[in-house]
């Protein structure tokens, strides 16, 4: 088990190209169930592939689990709940050395009568920087990895953030949860990546084709459960609580 560094920090994050350069001190927030090593997971692809050395296999499969997770939105995790502060209405996540941030799941926030209830997503052109302080209503994701509140916030209140997440460019390990479900479509996203390697000893186009459509028929799987899940659609299902995962 692992533990990711995922808070609410107030303010944007700094212009920069590393983790350090984000604004805040980042302390535990997001937990990250247990993961295991790409070097493990790729030596099926591997085995599959033998002209294909190690490494661009490994860099294979974990491209295929980014493409997944980025075009199912299914993988998620929870910030623990943090305290907003007065006046302040613009937050980001940090970094984490196992997953990068793309969005937002859903956001809730306790009322000063401790009550908790769900905020509507809206657009940052929604936003007034002139409107007065008040108990936020909307939020916003904004790239790279921040959320924005509006009306800005005037007390300090309590809130919840359900992050949509994927596995990080440089990842070493992958989340469990994403394997147990998906590993076999990602396995065959990363056989799709390597047979379609131009002058290759294992490219073959033919291959590749069959690869991708199941690839793509996992990332299918993933996001009707993630819309039943949400209740998206004509699919009949238990609202699910906002901790997922």
């Amino acid at each position: 088990m692992s533990s990711g560094t995922f808070s609410l920090m107030p303010g944007p994050a700094s212009v920069g190209t590393d983790a350090t350069s984000f604004a805040g001190t980042q302390t535990a927030g997001l937990a990250t169930p247990g993961t295991q090593l790409v070097s493990i997971l790729a030596a099926d692809v591997a085995a599959r592939i033998a002209e294909a050395p190690m490494a661009i296999v490994q860099l294979a499969y974990t491209r295929a689990a980014r493409e997944f997770c980025r075009r199912s939105m299914w993988l998620k995790r929870n910030i623990a709940t943090s305290t907003l502060t007065v006046g302040q209405p613009v937050y980001n996540f940090g970094t984490d050395a196992t997953l990068e941030v793309i969005g937002i799941q859903a956001v809730q926030i306790q009322q000063q009568n401790a009550t908790w209830i769900d905020l509507r997503e809206g657009t940052q052109d929604s936003y007034d920087p002139n409107m007065s302080t008040d108990l936020p209503n909307w939020y916003s994701y904004v790239p790279e990895g921040m959320i924005l509140y509006y009306p800005t916030p005037n007390y300090a209140y309590g809130t919840k953030v359900e992050l949509i997440v994927q596995t990080a460019i440089a990842a070493t390990t992958i989340p469990n949860d994403l394997v147990t479900k998906f590993n076999t479509h990602i396995e065959e996203g990363a056989l799709w990546h390597l047979y379609r390697m131009k002058k290759q000893p294992w490219s073959d186009m033919e291959l590749a084709m069959d690869a991708e459509r199941l690839f793509n028929e996992g990332i299918g799987i993933a996001r009707s459960w993630k819309d039943k899940g949400n209740q998206k659609g004509s699919v009949r299902a238990t609202p699910r609580p906002f901790l997922a995962r």
